[in-house]
Protein backbone atom coordinates (compact mmCIF):
# COMPACT_ATOMS: atom_id res chain seq x y z
CA UNK A 1 0.00 0.00 0.00
CA UNK A 2 1.33 3.43 -0.93
CA UNK A 3 1.61 6.09 1.74
CA UNK A 4 -0.49 9.20 1.25
CA UNK A 5 1.38 12.49 0.97
CA UNK A 6 0.19 15.96 1.94
CA UNK A 7 -0.53 18.62 -0.66
CA UNK A 8 2.49 20.58 0.62
CA UNK A 9 4.78 17.57 0.11
CA UNK A 10 3.45 17.09 -3.40
CA UNK A 11 3.89 20.77 -4.26
CA UNK A 12 7.53 20.56 -3.13
CA UNK A 13 8.02 17.44 -5.24
CA UNK A 14 6.42 19.05 -8.28
CA UNK A 15 8.40 22.29 -7.98
CA UNK A 16 11.69 20.60 -7.21
CA UNK A 17 12.26 17.05 -8.33
CA UNK A 18 9.57 16.66 -10.98
CA UNK A 19 10.35 20.10 -12.36
CA UNK A 20 14.02 19.14 -12.52
CA UNK A 21 13.26 15.98 -14.52
CA UNK A 22 11.18 17.87 -17.09
CA UNK A 23 13.67 20.73 -17.28
CA UNK A 24 16.61 18.37 -17.81
CA UNK A 25 14.68 16.45 -20.45
CA UNK A 26 13.98 19.71 -22.29
CA UNK A 27 17.47 21.16 -21.88
CA UNK A 28 19.28 18.02 -23.01
CA UNK A 29 16.91 17.69 -25.98
CA UNK A 30 17.62 21.33 -26.81
CA UNK A 31 21.37 20.66 -26.80
CA UNK A 32 20.93 17.52 -28.90
CA UNK A 33 18.67 19.32 -31.39
CA UNK A 34 21.38 21.95 -31.79
CA UNK A 35 24.52 19.79 -31.89
CA UNK A 36 23.69 16.09 -32.45
CA UNK A 37 25.66 14.86 -35.47
CA UNK A 38 27.20 18.28 -36.08
CA UNK A 39 30.27 18.11 -33.84
CA UNK A 40 33.66 16.62 -34.72
CA UNK A 41 34.42 13.01 -33.70
CA UNK A 42 36.50 14.16 -30.71
CA UNK A 43 33.27 15.55 -29.21
CA UNK A 44 31.63 12.10 -29.14
CA UNK A 45 31.97 11.70 -25.34
CA UNK A 46 30.17 15.01 -24.79
CA UNK A 47 27.43 14.08 -27.27
CA UNK A 48 27.05 10.68 -25.58
CA UNK A 49 26.82 12.37 -22.16
CA UNK A 50 23.98 14.62 -23.32
CA UNK A 51 22.21 11.73 -25.03
CA UNK A 52 22.55 9.48 -21.98
CA UNK A 53 21.31 12.27 -19.71
CA UNK A 54 18.30 12.77 -21.99
CA UNK A 55 17.59 9.03 -21.94
CA UNK A 56 17.88 8.70 -18.15
CA UNK A 57 15.45 11.61 -17.67
CA UNK A 58 13.17 9.98 -20.25
CA UNK A 59 13.28 6.76 -18.24
CA UNK A 60 12.56 8.60 -14.99
CA UNK A 61 9.52 10.29 -16.51
CA UNK A 62 8.28 7.05 -18.07
CA UNK A 63 8.59 5.34 -14.68
CA UNK A 64 6.66 8.29 -13.22
CA UNK A 65 3.89 8.28 -15.85
CA UNK A 66 3.72 4.51 -16.44
CA UNK A 67 5.02 2.80 -13.29
CA UNK A 68 5.32 -1.00 -13.48
CA UNK A 69 6.22 -1.94 -9.94
CA UNK A 70 6.78 1.27 -7.97
CA UNK A 71 8.63 1.08 -4.68
CA UNK A 72 6.97 2.76 -1.68
CA UNK A 73 9.35 5.72 -1.94
CA UNK A 74 8.91 6.27 -5.69
CA UNK A 75 7.07 9.37 -6.88
CA UNK A 76 4.44 8.41 -9.47
CA UNK A 77 1.78 10.34 -11.34
CA UNK A 78 -0.99 8.71 -9.27
CA UNK A 79 0.27 10.65 -6.24
CA UNK A 80 -0.86 13.94 -7.80
CA UNK A 81 -4.53 12.98 -7.93
CA UNK A 82 -7.18 12.97 -5.23
CA UNK A 83 -8.40 9.78 -6.89
CA UNK A 84 -5.63 7.95 -8.83
CA UNK A 85 -8.29 6.31 -11.01
CA UNK A 86 -8.67 9.71 -12.72
CA UNK A 87 -5.16 9.38 -14.10
CA UNK A 88 -5.29 5.69 -14.82
CA UNK A 89 -8.52 5.97 -16.81
CA UNK A 90 -7.40 9.06 -18.79
CA UNK A 91 -3.71 8.34 -19.30
CA UNK A 92 -2.91 7.58 -22.95
CA UNK A 93 -1.56 4.15 -23.73
CA UNK A 94 2.19 4.06 -24.10
CA UNK A 95 3.16 4.50 -27.71
CA UNK A 96 5.22 1.83 -29.40
CA UNK A 97 8.11 4.30 -29.45
CA UNK A 98 7.93 4.86 -25.68
CA UNK A 99 7.72 1.12 -24.95
CA UNK A 100 10.70 0.35 -27.16
CA UNK A 101 12.65 3.33 -25.80
CA UNK A 102 12.06 2.20 -22.23
CA UNK A 103 13.42 -1.23 -23.10
CA UNK A 104 16.37 0.17 -25.07
CA UNK A 105 17.29 2.57 -22.27
CA UNK A 106 17.31 -0.31 -19.78
CA UNK A 107 19.47 -2.49 -22.02
CA UNK A 108 21.71 0.08 -23.70
CA UNK A 109 22.16 2.80 -21.08
CA UNK A 110 21.02 1.95 -17.56
CA UNK A 111 22.41 -1.60 -17.36
CA UNK A 112 25.48 -3.30 -18.73
CA UNK A 113 23.96 -6.05 -20.90
CA UNK A 114 24.96 -8.51 -23.58
CA UNK A 115 22.09 -7.11 -25.63
CA UNK A 116 24.29 -4.11 -26.47
CA UNK A 117 26.29 -6.42 -28.73
CA UNK A 118 23.17 -7.01 -30.83
CA UNK A 119 22.58 -3.33 -31.64
CA UNK A 120 23.63 -2.60 -35.21
CA UNK A 121 25.06 0.70 -36.44
CA UNK A 122 21.71 1.41 -38.14
CA UNK A 123 19.78 0.82 -34.89
CA UNK A 124 22.09 2.94 -32.74
CA UNK A 125 20.71 6.47 -33.43
CA UNK A 126 17.99 7.65 -31.08
CA UNK A 127 14.92 9.49 -32.42
CA UNK A 128 15.18 11.80 -29.40
CA UNK A 129 12.82 14.48 -30.72
CA UNK A 130 10.09 11.91 -31.38
CA UNK A 131 10.65 10.43 -27.91
CA UNK A 132 10.50 13.92 -26.42
CA UNK A 133 7.26 14.69 -28.28
CA UNK A 134 5.60 11.51 -26.98
CA UNK A 135 6.74 12.07 -23.38
CA UNK A 136 5.68 15.73 -23.37
CA UNK A 137 2.31 14.85 -24.91
CA UNK A 138 1.55 12.46 -22.03
CA UNK A 139 3.06 14.83 -19.48
CA UNK A 140 0.83 17.69 -20.68
CA UNK A 141 -2.24 15.48 -20.24
CA UNK A 142 -1.01 14.63 -16.74
CA UNK A 143 -0.57 18.35 -15.93
CA UNK A 144 -4.05 19.21 -17.19
CA UNK A 145 -5.67 16.47 -15.09
CA UNK A 146 -3.62 16.58 -11.87
CA UNK A 147 -5.00 18.24 -8.77
CA UNK A 148 -3.99 21.91 -8.74
CA UNK A 149 -3.52 21.66 -4.97
CA UNK A 150 -0.79 19.05 -5.55
CA UNK A 151 0.91 20.22 -8.77
CA UNK A 152 2.18 23.65 -9.76
CA UNK A 153 4.36 22.55 -12.67
CA UNK A 154 3.50 23.32 -16.25
CA UNK A 155 6.16 22.32 -18.78
CA UNK A 156 7.87 24.85 -20.99
CA UNK A 157 10.30 23.90 -23.71
CA UNK A 158 13.30 25.93 -24.91
CA UNK A 159 12.54 27.71 -28.18
CA UNK A 160 14.46 25.43 -30.63
CA UNK A 161 12.87 22.33 -29.11
CA UNK A 162 9.42 23.95 -29.00
CA UNK A 163 9.72 24.88 -32.69
CA UNK A 164 10.90 21.39 -33.62
CA UNK A 165 8.06 19.82 -31.64
CA UNK A 166 5.49 22.07 -33.30
CA UNK A 167 6.81 21.11 -36.72
CA UNK A 168 7.13 17.37 -35.95
CA UNK A 169 3.68 17.12 -34.37
CA UNK A 170 1.96 19.30 -36.97
CA UNK A 171 0.76 21.77 -34.31
CA UNK A 172 0.74 25.47 -34.97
Amino acid sequence: MRRSHSNDEMLKISQGHLGYEVDMLAQTANWLATYYGKLPPNATPMTNAFLESFLIHTRNLLDFLYPYHPEPGDVIADDFFDDPKTWRSNRPKQTKLLRSSRSRIAKEVAHLTYDRLLVTREQKPWPFLAVLADVIHVFNIFCNLASSSRLTLRPSMPSPVRQTLLISTGAT
